[in-house]
């Protein structure tokens, strides 16, 4: 087949940017004939380093960080150049069948693309639902101001009167707009030829605002992970927290658990919260972001993982690869890792934003529960690991059903 992956970013910057360079490489070394179109360089070596992956990308930067605001702003809403970047990267399948897999847009693609990839009769555009942008303007369902779960009705009055954007109104007013464009003026949710969610809960989430008949499916990110001989999930260990440090993240419900329970804690990852929490929590280890094997062995020698996200997530690959190295994890019972995380069996849940819950449940876990909790998570990772094979075979059935 012939697929085009389109994300904004060529180079690993993120989950979503990790999904859709792991999926190129995965169906070009299956036989597919792959090109990458991306924005934002570099690019990654795994893309450039597989024969049948051509890579295309502008080299520009993300509407955040160009300094031209008014120009940012409105190639945001609509971009005439991307839309004739992809139009030029994929010109010669014009008239040939092709999948145009989407993974991310809205940092500096815009919704302008999507005007050429529907438009072609010969084309099936399928997106992967990495977030919520499809139908929420700041892309969670959830208002950053007050750090909680909205339960506004997308593109509503409601939702636009509702200042609860990360950064201001005027940003969040901006992404009103986007929405509109994207729902009213393209109508992508309804056209669009497929949708792919990285689990059942995020696909739940989007479900009221599709069209019944749009095909679905759920297929598994690729893991890269190798199985450990021995089991993680040291009793005697901290406690880990592994993702960015911002307010919607949870990262404070941990903290105060911890303190609570006089438990050390170490903290991998950074973001705007940063300085602000390692001057509260001194006796915290914050060590920034750290490569994924640095990331594997602070698994090997932790008690348990705090995933206490305070909005929905999509996914949640941190807590798959804490639970494939045998450590115990604690989730927040509003986000989607609760799918993959069985209560009382493959890890515990905790009620969203309850910091009281949360150290209840992690009292609990660390007092008798972790070694069984992590022998139960391990053994149901392994039974059926998500890895890149059954990533691209996942991908191959849905592609083939389109």
């Amino acid at each position: 087949m012939r697929i085009a992956i389109i994300n904004d970013f060529c180079s690993r910057n993120g989950g979503a940017a990790a999904v859709a360079i792991d999926s190129a490489i995965g169906l070009a070394k299956a036989g597919h004939e792959i090109r990458f179109v991306g924005m934002v360089g570099p690019v990654d070596h795994g893309l450039t380093a597989e024969a049948r992956v051509r890579v295309y990308c502008a080299n520009a930067i993300t509407f955040l960080d160009d300094s031209r605001r008014l120009g940012a702003a409105t190639r945001g809403l609509w971009s005439r150049g991307a839309r004739e970047f992809v139009r030029a990267a994929l010109s010669d399948w014009i008239d040939l069948p092709a999948i145009i897999h989407v993974h991310g847009w809205v940092k500096a693609f815009s919704p302008s693309i999507f005007s050429e990839f529907l438009e072609r009769r010969l084309w099936q555009t399928v997106i992967t639902i990495h977030d919520y942008f499809l139908a929420c303007p700041n892309g969670g369902f959830v208002d950053y101001k007050k750090t909680e779960i909205c339960h506004r009705n997308a593109l509503s009055y409601d939702c636009l009167v509702c200042n609860c954007d990360s950064r201001s109104y005027a940003q969040k007013l901006w992404r009103f707009g986007r929405g509109l464009i994207q729902t009213y003026g393209l109508d992508i949710a309804s056209r669009v030829d497929g949708l792919v969610g990285v689990s059942h809960f995020a696909l739940d989430k989007l479900r009221p605002f599709l069209k019944s008949d749009v095909p679905l499916a759920v297929v598994r990110n690729p893991v890269t992970l190798e199985r450990p001989h021995l089991l993680g999930g040291n009793p005697d260990g901290p406690l880990l927290y592994v993702g960015r440090l911002s307010p919607e993240k949870g990262l404070d419900l941990a903290l105060t658990a911890a303190r609570q329970l006089q438990r050390k804690l170490v903290v991998l990852g950074d973001g705007p919260l940063r300085v602000k929490l390692s001057l509260e929590y001194p006796e915290v280890e914050f060590r920034g972001w750290t490569r994924p094997l640095e990331v594997h062995a602070a698994m090997m020698s932790s008690a348990a993982l705090v995933f206490p996200s305070r909005w929905y997530e999509t996914n949640g690959l941190v807590v798959l690869e804490a639970m494939a190295h045998g450590l115990p994890v604690i989730v927040a019972d509003g986000c989607a890792a609760i799918e993959f995380v069985s209560e009382g069996s493959t890890g515990r849940h905790f009620q969203i934003g309850s910091v009281e819950s949360l150290t209840r449940v992690l009292g609990e876990v660390l007092s008798h529960q972790g070694p069984k909790l992590g022998a139960a998570a391990a053994e149901w990772y392994w039974k059926d690991p998500w890895t890149q094979t059954a990533h691209v075979v996942e991908l191959e059935q849905f592609y083939v059903r389109l």
